[in-house]
Protein backbone atom coordinates (compact mmCIF):
# COMPACT_ATOMS: atom_id res chain seq x y z
CA UNK A 1 0.00 0.00 0.00
CA UNK A 2 1.07 3.55 -0.75
CA UNK A 3 2.03 5.64 2.31
CA UNK A 4 -0.31 8.43 3.42
CA UNK A 5 0.31 11.91 1.97
CA UNK A 6 1.79 13.23 5.22
CA UNK A 7 4.26 10.34 5.37
CA UNK A 8 5.21 10.87 1.70
CA UNK A 9 5.84 14.56 2.41
CA UNK A 10 8.03 13.66 5.39
CA UNK A 11 9.94 11.18 3.25
CA UNK A 12 10.58 13.77 0.53
CA UNK A 13 11.85 16.31 3.08
CA UNK A 14 14.04 13.76 4.86
CA UNK A 15 15.25 12.39 1.54
CA UNK A 16 16.44 15.83 0.43
CA UNK A 17 18.20 16.27 3.78
CA UNK A 18 19.91 12.88 3.48
CA UNK A 19 20.86 13.64 -0.12
CA UNK A 20 22.55 16.89 0.94
CA UNK A 21 24.36 15.24 3.84
CA UNK A 22 25.63 12.39 1.69
CA UNK A 23 26.68 14.75 -1.13
CA UNK A 24 28.81 16.71 1.34
CA UNK A 25 30.54 13.47 2.26
CA UNK A 26 31.64 12.43 -1.24
CA UNK A 27 32.10 15.82 -2.92
CA UNK A 28 35.89 15.93 -2.64
CA UNK A 29 36.67 12.47 -4.00
CA UNK A 30 37.13 13.42 -7.67
CA UNK A 31 39.00 16.65 -6.90
CA UNK A 32 41.66 15.34 -4.51
CA UNK A 33 44.43 15.86 -7.08
CA UNK A 34 43.40 19.53 -7.45
CA UNK A 35 43.37 20.03 -3.69
CA UNK A 36 46.72 18.27 -3.29
CA UNK A 37 48.23 20.48 -5.96
CA UNK A 38 46.86 23.73 -4.54
CA UNK A 39 48.10 22.99 -1.02
CA UNK A 40 51.39 21.38 -2.19
CA UNK A 41 50.46 18.04 -0.65
CA UNK A 42 50.59 14.50 -1.98
CA UNK A 43 47.33 12.89 -2.99
CA UNK A 44 47.74 10.55 -0.02
CA UNK A 45 47.94 13.54 2.32
CA UNK A 46 44.95 15.18 0.67
CA UNK A 47 43.00 11.92 0.99
CA UNK A 48 43.24 12.33 4.76
CA UNK A 49 40.51 14.94 4.37
CA UNK A 50 38.07 12.08 3.80
CA UNK A 51 39.35 10.38 6.94
CA UNK A 52 38.90 13.54 9.00
CA UNK A 53 35.35 13.93 7.70
CA UNK A 54 34.49 10.27 8.32
CA UNK A 55 35.91 10.09 11.84
CA UNK A 56 34.07 13.27 12.81
CA UNK A 57 30.92 11.94 11.14
CA UNK A 58 31.15 8.79 13.28
CA UNK A 59 31.78 10.83 16.43
CA UNK A 60 28.78 13.05 15.68
CA UNK A 61 26.27 10.23 15.47
CA UNK A 62 26.15 9.18 19.14
CA UNK A 63 26.21 12.85 20.18
CA UNK A 64 23.55 14.17 17.82
CA UNK A 65 21.17 11.21 18.22
CA UNK A 66 20.40 11.85 21.90
CA UNK A 67 20.38 15.60 21.23
CA UNK A 68 17.66 14.95 18.63
CA UNK A 69 15.62 13.13 21.26
CA UNK A 70 16.00 16.08 23.63
CA UNK A 71 15.62 19.06 21.29
CA UNK A 72 13.59 17.58 18.46
CA UNK A 73 14.84 15.51 15.55
CA UNK A 74 13.46 17.79 12.83
CA UNK A 75 14.93 20.89 14.45
CA UNK A 76 18.33 19.26 14.87
CA UNK A 77 18.36 18.03 11.25
CA UNK A 78 17.71 21.61 10.09
CA UNK A 79 20.39 23.04 12.36
CA UNK A 80 22.85 20.35 11.29
CA UNK A 81 22.26 21.07 7.61
CA UNK A 82 22.70 24.79 8.17
CA UNK A 83 25.96 24.03 10.00
CA UNK A 84 27.06 21.78 7.11
CA UNK A 85 26.39 24.67 4.71
CA UNK A 86 28.39 27.12 6.86
CA UNK A 87 31.32 24.72 7.21
CA UNK A 88 31.33 24.01 3.47
CA UNK A 89 31.53 27.74 2.77
CA UNK A 90 34.35 28.04 5.31
CA UNK A 91 36.13 25.12 3.64
CA UNK A 92 35.81 26.79 0.26
CA UNK A 93 37.57 29.86 1.69
CA UNK A 94 40.27 28.02 3.65
CA UNK A 95 43.71 29.50 2.95
CA UNK A 96 45.67 26.54 4.33
CA UNK A 97 45.48 22.78 4.32
CA UNK A 98 45.20 22.69 8.13
CA UNK A 99 42.20 25.03 8.16
CA UNK A 100 40.67 23.14 5.28
CA UNK A 101 41.05 19.88 7.19
CA UNK A 102 39.50 21.42 10.30
CA UNK A 103 36.47 22.63 8.35
CA UNK A 104 36.06 19.19 6.76
CA UNK A 105 36.13 17.63 10.23
CA UNK A 106 33.51 20.12 11.43
CA UNK A 107 31.40 19.39 8.36
CA UNK A 108 31.54 15.68 9.18
CA UNK A 109 30.58 16.32 12.78
CA UNK A 110 27.55 18.37 11.73
CA UNK A 111 26.53 15.88 9.04
CA UNK A 112 26.84 12.93 11.42
CA UNK A 113 23.36 13.14 12.82
CA UNK A 114 21.30 13.89 9.72
CA UNK A 115 20.86 10.40 8.31
CA UNK A 116 20.48 8.59 11.67
CA UNK A 117 17.97 11.20 12.84
CA UNK A 118 16.08 10.80 9.57
CA UNK A 119 15.91 7.05 10.08
CA UNK A 120 14.68 7.61 13.64
CA UNK A 121 12.01 10.06 12.45
CA UNK A 122 10.73 7.53 9.94
CA UNK A 123 10.64 4.93 12.73
CA UNK A 124 8.76 7.36 14.98
CA UNK A 125 6.18 8.54 12.45
CA UNK A 126 5.64 5.87 9.83
CA UNK A 127 3.03 3.16 10.29
CA UNK A 128 4.67 -0.19 11.00
CA UNK A 129 3.45 -1.70 7.75
CA UNK A 130 5.08 1.17 5.78
CA UNK A 131 8.47 1.47 7.52
CA UNK A 132 10.49 -0.91 5.37
CA UNK A 133 9.48 0.70 2.08
CA UNK A 134 9.98 4.21 3.49
CA UNK A 135 13.40 3.33 4.89
CA UNK A 136 14.38 1.82 1.55
CA UNK A 137 13.32 5.00 -0.26
CA UNK A 138 15.17 7.11 2.31
CA UNK A 139 18.33 5.07 1.76
CA UNK A 140 17.89 5.50 -2.00
CA UNK A 141 17.98 9.28 -1.45
CA UNK A 142 21.09 8.87 0.72
CA UNK A 143 22.92 6.75 -1.86
CA UNK A 144 21.85 9.15 -4.60
CA UNK A 145 23.49 11.96 -2.63
CA UNK A 146 26.73 10.01 -2.36
CA UNK A 147 26.74 9.43 -6.10
CA UNK A 148 25.71 13.02 -6.87
CA UNK A 149 28.48 14.47 -4.69
CA UNK A 150 31.08 12.84 -6.90
CA UNK A 151 29.20 13.66 -10.09
CA UNK A 152 28.83 17.31 -9.11
CA UNK A 153 32.52 17.58 -8.30
CA UNK A 154 33.71 15.66 -11.31
CA UNK A 155 31.40 17.41 -13.73
CA UNK A 156 31.58 20.97 -12.47
CA UNK A 157 35.11 21.32 -11.09
CA UNK A 158 36.59 22.09 -14.53
CA UNK A 159 34.28 25.11 -14.65
CA UNK A 160 34.03 26.30 -11.05
CA UNK A 161 37.04 24.66 -9.39
CA UNK A 162 36.95 22.54 -6.27
CA UNK A 163 36.10 25.57 -4.13
CA UNK A 164 33.11 26.34 -6.32
CA UNK A 165 31.95 22.75 -6.02
CA UNK A 166 31.94 23.09 -2.25
CA UNK A 167 29.84 26.24 -2.59
CA UNK A 168 27.32 24.39 -4.78
CA UNK A 169 26.95 21.63 -2.20
CA UNK A 170 26.72 24.33 0.51
CA UNK A 171 23.75 25.81 -1.37
CA UNK A 172 22.11 22.39 -1.61
CA UNK A 173 22.62 21.90 2.14
CA UNK A 174 21.32 25.38 2.91
CA UNK A 175 18.21 24.80 0.80
CA UNK A 176 17.59 21.44 2.49
CA UNK A 177 18.12 22.95 5.96
CA UNK A 178 15.78 25.87 5.33
CA UNK A 179 13.21 23.65 3.63
CA UNK A 180 13.12 20.99 6.33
Amino acid sequence: PEPPAMTRRLLVILGVCAFASAASMRVLDPVMPLIASEFSKTIQEAALLSTWFTISYAIGQPILGPMGDSFGKARLISISLLAVAVFLVMASLAPSFGLFGATRALTGLAAGGIIPLGIAMIGDRAPVNQRQILLARFMLATLSGQIAGGLIAGGLSPYVGWRGVLLIVAMISLAAGVGS
